[in-house]
């Protein structure tokens, strides 16, 4: 893939890849200190990934002490089932950060 790192005010991602034939992914990035009980994905985040679940990640970074970070992808329809329908009102919501490690898999 040919990865682009979205600037840091870009709503609903953080990475768009392609693919070699075109296809886009959008990687949505969350990063945590190993033992952290929860993560906050916003309102466009989980809306961006609703609307693209096929062609949407969400990569989950444990962020270790011994400096070797560990990561997890999650696609985009099992992010949005976790996430649930945030209403329009609604600024983030709060998932368990154990919880969707275990439904991750090992980046290949």
């Amino acid at each position: 893939r040919l990865p682009t790192e979205m600037p840091p005010n870009n709503p609903g991602f953080d990475i768009r890849s392609a693919t070699p034939d075109g296809h886009l992914v959008f990687i949505e990035v969350k990063g945590r200190i190993s033992g952290s009980e929860t993560f906050s994905p916003t309102y466009t985040e989980v809306m961006h990934a609703r609307n693209s679940p096929d062609n949407h990640i969400l990569a989950l970074v444990e962020v270790r002490p011994d400096g070797i970070d560990d990561v997890r992808y999650i696609p985009g329809d099992e992010f949005t089932t976790a996430a649930g329908e945030p209403g329009w009102a609604i600024a983030a919501v709060t998932l368990k950060w154990a919880d969707m490690w275990q439904r991750g898999t090992v980046p290949v």
